[in-house]
């Protein structure tokens, strides 16, 4: 059976090397994003999926699919190639219903939660953001509307009270390969599960202003203990708000700090403070929390290196 792979970043690399250790499972055609300007440099520099393929040289197609004619030359390529099934995890896109239909067993997609929890863009970054114990995996059958397909398989993990983003992203190739795994055995008679689609929830795309957290929150944190207001963080007090069946029951401070584990590393966490009366952005590089008080370890004012946060207070006598 040849099977093409969609998928881009790093996390969908350590995946498709687990594919390719499989002697049951034949990647055929890898599909990721283009090549993109990365760095200071912006030097042109392919995705870590296109890096993978050509390390095993695979074909790969990465024309951007919004081009005149793009979608139509993957299309011909994987009818050549006899494409059967489509595994989909972080590709980056939308794909269009003429493309999910062009292979025989459709597309599976590997989503990082427990559907229907946590639909779109950031699944991994919220159950942290929220303060949970146990997130998921999800393969699924593909459809038009976004993460609302057939469930084929799902298992959940566990989340360490310290695990931040980038732990929970090495936790979830394995269990993905398991799934996938254990899916393709199951043929022909593998069944799939509709979502109960009343029960769906949807993240949001994370930006670097969702980070921020306005100094007068972070004194709060860093002195008061019972403070328990989820309603200073914009980006959790929009969730709440929508979803009104789930609370965050736990001092500022483990907010903060969970709003700390979701975005490591990226868009991180900052505030703005007034340095001889010029307002500067200070990132919080590391934190913790202890008795119910938040404990800045480690920043990084703007166009400076990062130092431990006792200096820095001294240095510009704030907080």
């Amino acid at each position: 059976m040849n099977i093409a792979y969609f998928g881009s970043p790093d996390i969908s690399a350590e995946l498709l090397k687990l594919l390719f250790q499989s002697n049951q499972i034949t990647i055929s055609l890898v599909v990721p994003q283009p090549d993109k300007p990365v760095g200071k440099k912006l030097e042109i520099t392919p995705t870590a999926v296109k890096r993978v393929a050509q390390e095993k040289d695979i074909p790969v197609f990465d024309i951007d699919l919004r081009k005149e004619q793009a979608e139509d030359m993957l299309i011909s390529m994987m009818k050549t190639k006899d494409i059967t099934l489509c595994i989909v995890f972080a590709y980056g896109a939308i794909l269009s219903d003429q493309l999910l239909e062009v292979s025989k067993l459709g597309f599976w997609n590997v989503h990082p939660s427990t559907l229907p929890l946590f639909r779109g863009p950031s699944p991994i970054a919220y159950p942290l953001l929220l303060g949970y114990t146990s997130s998921g995996v999800t393969l699924m059958q593909m459809v038009s509307k976004l993460d609302a397909g057939p469930v084929i398989r799902h298992r959940a993990f566990s989340i360490d009270k310290n695990d931040n983003r980038y732990d929970l992203e090495k936790k979830i190739p394995p269990i993905a390969y398991e799934l996938i795994s254990e899916s393709i055995l199951s043929l022909p008679t593998l069944q799939t599960q509709d979502q109960d689609h009343g029960k769906a929830t949807y993240t949001k795309l994370l930006k670097k202003e969702h980070g921020y957290i306005p100094i007068h929150v972070l004194m709060d944190a860093l002195s008061n203990t019972s403070y328990q207001c989820s309603s200073t963080i914009p980006i959790i007090h929009e969730y709440m708000k929508k979803y009104p069946q789930f609370t965050i029951d736990t001092s500022l401070a483990k907010t903060i700090y969970n709003l700390y584990r979701a975005f490591h590393s990226w868009p991180g966490i900052w505030t703005k403070i007034l340095i001889q009366g010029q307002e500067k952005r200070v990132k919080i590089q590391e934190l913790h929390v202890e008795n119910n008080l938040l404990h800045i370890d480690l920043v990084q004012l703007e166009g400076k290196s990062i130092v431990p946060f006792v200096q820095f207070k001294k240095s510009y006598n704030v907080f």
